[in-house]
């Protein structure tokens, strides 16, 4: 099963993180998108494994389970 994170920042980062330390994920059951790529490669770099969506879209699309952490003046324009 595929978890996927759209935003990685306090809140999606420390999901994330928190599960795939506690073991309850694997690092190659995951997928990460984030407005800053930057982000991204920084949590990849620190959980070998995870996988780096080129976007939203393909975050969503390679996961079983899916995550949307934004701030919520960007959730429609994330959803949309």
């Amino acid at each position: 099963m595929m978890f996927g994170f759209i935003g990685l920042g306090n809140m999606g980062s420390s999901l994330a993180a928190g599960l795939l330390e506690s073991g309850a994920i694997s690092a190659e059951n995951v997928i990460i998108s984030n407005r800053s790529p930057g982000k991204s490669e920084s949590f990849a770099r620190r959980y070998p494994g995870v996988l780096v969506a080129e976007s939203n879209l393909k975050a969503a699309d390679g996961c079983d389970t899916l995550s949307v952490a934004v701030r919520t003046d960007q959730l429609l324009g994330v959803l949309k």
